[in-house]
């Protein structure tokens, strides 16, 4: 036998107009801008602590101080030194 006080009452029927008619608390509605906004300012912390964490040679705006590039190829590694012969007396 079911004990009565532990029984859920059952919630009222509501006809398809009321059931769609949403909270007049406007719940989702302030959660959906909340999360918004600390989205929004998550984004920003990142962005600003990528900018800063690049080096300066990583952007791509000139400094000044760019060496032209030369026409003359670059030159060929020397070989390296021969070792002098042994001689054993």
């Amino acid at each position: 036998m079911p004990n009565p006080t532990s029984q859920t009452p059952r919630p009222a029927v509501l006809d398809q107009t009321e059931a769609r008619q949403g909270s007049p608390r406007r719940m989702n509605l302030r959660v959906l801008i909340g999360s918004m906004v600390a989205i929004v300012i998550i984004g920003a912390v990142l962005v600003g602590a990528f900018w800063k964490a690049t080096p300066p040679g990583m952007d791509s705006r000139p400094t000044g101080n760019e060496q032209p590039a030369s026409p003359a190829p670059a030159a060929a590694p020397t070989p390296a030194p021969t070792p002098a012969p042994v001689t054993t007396p």
